[in-house]
């Protein structure tokens, strides 16, 4: 076993609010700067990087919305809130890299219906880290990134979901945008998703996911009921 895979065990067997993994949260905070710059992580290779994405990382966000914070183990919130809000700067890497696997896994970093965020929750039921972590995302301006992938359609086809991803980190993210960032990021997209759903209507319908298509019209009525910019135009 190498040191890369010994890391990965023992930082997947570390993920327990009775032990202490700072240090290999820590490393694994380092592996990801390390995707965003190189898009690798150095000295592992291609392979073990998407698994480490799609395997390491799933199952480590995974086990922390899974945790409940009380006051025995308080202390150990701060770095757990700084590794989420750190991981969401793959969002907008897995969107224009294309990595469709690692969707799900980050938007569920937004889900305050997870344990980890309901024990968490103040008497008058809001969840300020989870808000801090929503506010790094909009201060970063990631959904912008991805409204520019949407737009540069004509150089990598866009998929619905790409679409579905975006809209559903929108409605998520709107109450803490202005009007003027939510209409600029709106008109970004909406003449490609526009061309997109007319691209739909000329498939056979054999060819069409019915699946696929519900999931998407019901995340574009999640930013409608979001925001009321843009409905003329819609």
């Amino acid at each position: 076993m190498n040191d890369f895979d010994r890391w990965r065990s023992d930082f997947v067997s570390s993920l327990d609010l009775n032990y202490n993994f700072n240090e290999h949260i820590e490393t694994c905070e380092q592996y990801i700067e390390e995707i965003i710059q190189y898009n690798i992580i150095k000295y592992v290779g291609p392979e073990k990087t998407n698994s480490f994405l799609t395997e390491t990382l799933k199952f480590a966000i995974d086990q922390i919305m899974n945790f409940r914070i009380n006051n025995s183990n308080r202390l150990k919130c701060g770095i757990l809130i700084h590794f989420l809000k750190l991981t969401t700067v793959l969002i907008p890497y897995s969107f224009l890299n294309d990595i469709f696997d690692l969707f799900p896994i980050l938007e569920s970093i937004l889900d305050s219906t997870h344990p980890f965020y309901q024990s968490l929750k103040t008497g008058n039921n809001t969840i300020q880290q989870l808000n801090v972590i929503k506010q790094y995302i909009v201060s970063h301006e990631m959904l912008a990134l991805m409204a520019t992938r949407i737009q540069k359609n004509e150089e990598t086809p866009i998929t619905a979901t790409h679409f579905i991803f975006f809209f559903n980190l929108y409605s998520i993210l709107s109450d803490l945008m202005n009007s003027n960032t939510k209409s600029s990021l709106l008109f970004t997209i909406f003449p490609v998703f526009s061309e997109f759903i007319n691209d739909i209507s000329n498939y056979d319908i054999k060819d069409i996911n019915a699946e696929e298509v519900e999931l998407l019209f019901n995340s574009a009525i999640k930013i409608l009921i979001a925001t009321d910019e843009f409905s003329d135009e819609i």
